[in-house]
């Protein structure tokens, strides 16, 4: 199970007081606390060097097959495509399941666009900031419901960090019902953000390249 952030928790104590008994989180707080610095602990006395080593190994090994046979936007144009048109599927994945699961996949995608759009705000720099700040928006949102998604797990597996099931079943209510508005926000945003087809983005993004990069 992923690591859960004790301020998740705070969070929702914080946003919901009304509708949470007090001291609904103390206990669970208390766990998540103690788990995360055993968790850091165990990380420190990890052989980190080595661990880094070989994933520098692996990365020049990748890096010897790399290419220059094509510059300027063809260069880039199909990663470009393969981005924008993973994260639409994925969007549309989630639009018509939106399991945790699908969600956690979409902000993947989400991702690695808002940084492709922060280095191709050049080409479009107004389009390019409203896509990167709209991108960056959406993985945030789909974030906070990964982080509730893997709270809610948690708080199943361990019924017995809560005082009792009262406490319990109140904060699961919560966490439901801000789930339920990150997701509906989520989605809704993502349709912007996904708008187009991949073959219109990329060339709306090719136009604005050739006018302003490639004549430098």
């Amino acid at each position: 199970m992923p690591p859960v952030d004790s301020s998740c928790a705070t969070g929702l104590e914080e946003d919901f007081a009304a509708d949470l008994p007090g001291g609904a989180t103390q206990e669970l707080r208390a766990r998540l606390r103690e788990e995360h610095e055993s968790a850091v602990e165990a990380l420190a006395a990890q052989d980190t060097v080595s661990t880094t080593a070989h994933e520098l190994g692996q990365a020049g090994e990748r890096a010897a097959q790399w290419t220059f046979e094509r510059d300027g936007f063809a260069a880039i144009e199909p990663d470009l495509r393969r981005i924008y048109r993973r994260g639409r599927k994925r969007l549309r994945t989630a639009c018509a399941e939106p399991s945790a699961e699908n969600l956690h996949d979409c902000r993947k995608r989400v991702k690695d666009l808002w940084h492709v759009s922060e280095l191709l705000r050049p080409a479009q720099p107004k389009r390019m900031k409203r896509l990167s700040r709209r991108a960056h928006e959406l993985a945030d949102l789909l974030g906070d419901h990964h982080d509730l998604s893997v709270l809610r797990v948690y708080m199943e597996v361990h019924p017995h960090h809560f005082v009792d099931a009262p406490r319990r079943d109140a904060l699961l209510a919560v966490i439901d019902r801000r789930s339920d508005t990150l997701r509906r926000r989520a989605l809704k945003l993502g349709r912007s953000v996904y708008e187009l087809p991949p073959k219109r983005f990329v060339e709306k993004v090719e136009r604005g390249w050739r006018k302003r990069v490639q004549t430098i």
